[in-house]
């Protein structure tokens, strides 16, 4: 049988061809691991500080009414009465 490559009879070809093939998978998926690590940095980062944002007006509100900081007391209180 005939075959229109060259590589698939001779093995020292095809082994150059095969790791050659098998650097340039490595290399692309060390590149798309680097993109999706940052990717991923950077969606976290976002997330915290769209979070931190959102939480700060809250805990102004809370300790602007003071209410929640009269209805508990500690326990020394409680034990004292």
């Amino acid at each position: 049988m005939d075959f229109g490559r060259s590589d698939i009879k001779d093995e020292k070809l095809a082994e150059k061809l095969w790791k050659g093939s098998e650097k340039l998978i490595e290399r692309v998926e060390r590149e798309e691991a680097v993109k999706r690590a940052l990717e991923k940095k950077e969606k976290e980062e976002l997330e915290k500080s769209k979070t931190s944002t959102e939480k700060a007006p809250e805990k102004t509100d809370a300790t602007g009414s003071g209410t929640e900081g009269k209805k508990s007391k500690s326990r020394m209180q409680k034990k004292g009465k």
